[in-house]
C-alpha cells in the first residue's frame, strides 16, 4: 500500500508542477511580461497574479508531497530505518 501512495504522490506532484507552468497571468495587461519592460518595468513580480489553475496545480503539489512523506515514514517505521 505505502508503494502505490509514493507512486500516486509523485505521479500528484509531477501533475501539479505541470498545472503550474499555466497557473500564472498578468495583472496589468494580456502582453508578455517578458518583453514589455514599458508597463512593467525591469522586474514584473509584483504585476503577476496566481490563476485558478495555477491554485489547482499548486494544492496538486502539496497533496502529492504530504502523500510520500506519510509513505516514507511508514516504511521507515516498519524496516526500523533500513
Amino acid at each position: 500500500m505505502n508503494n502505490l501512495l509514493i507512486t500516486l504522490g509523485g505521479i500528484l506532484t509531477g501533475t501539479g508542477f505541470m498545472t503550474m507552468i499555466f497557473g500564472f497571468e498578468s495583472k496589468t495587461s494580456t502582453a508578455n511580461l517578458s518583453t514589455s519592460f514599458s508597463e512593467a518595468g525591469y522586474t514584473g513580480l509584483d504585476q503577476w497574479g496566481i490563476t485558478t489553475t495555477g491554485q489547482i496545480g499548486l494544492g496538486l503539489v502539496i497533496v502529492g508531497i504530504i502523500s510520500m512523506a506519510i509513505a516514507n515514514r511508514v516504511i521507515w517505521k516498519e524496516t526500523d530505518g533500513y
